[in-house]
């Protein structure tokens, strides 16, 4: 840290910004999810829904009651194999949770609550570990 009271050589300090950066960034990860959502689609039934319904976060509505455990591993196995994006091999995880139509809720909004607070504990028991 530079101490400006005893200066007596002109040190420039200049602040840069990159320019569009924001935006390259924002179409990049708009890329990387359809990439991303293509793997997903492919570990997918045909008869099964998948919706991106933020940043980084996407809703798997199943047409039929399934063993969530089996359900979870198929994704998580099937995300490990890198993705290729723009010729680079890209490796993401993912932490999962469920909600099941009627015993966790009866609307969408609740289903949506449930399965959205069980995956923010797996993923603090995924960082926690790490």
């Amino acid at each position: 840290m530079l101490n400006t009271k005893n200066c007596i050589i002109s040190h420039p300090i200049e602040n840069l910004d990159i320019n569009k950066w924001q935006a390259l960034v924002n179409l990049m990860a708009e890329l990387f999810d359809s990439a991303i959502a293509q793997k997903l689609k492919l570990l997918m039934r045909e008869t099964d829904t998948l919706a991106r319904i933020g940043g980084d976060e996407f809703v798997i509505v199943m047409n039929a009651k399934m063993n969530n455990n089996k359900i979870k591993a198929k994704l998580l196995d099937g995300l490990k194999s890198p993705i290729l994006y723009n010729d680079i091999f890209v490796s993401v995880s993912a932490s999962i949770g469920f909600a099941t139509y009627p015993d966790d809720g009866e609307t969408m909004a609740a289903l949506l609550a449930v399965a959205d607070t069980e995956m923010y504990r797996n993923k603090t028991k995924k960082l926690a570990v790490l």
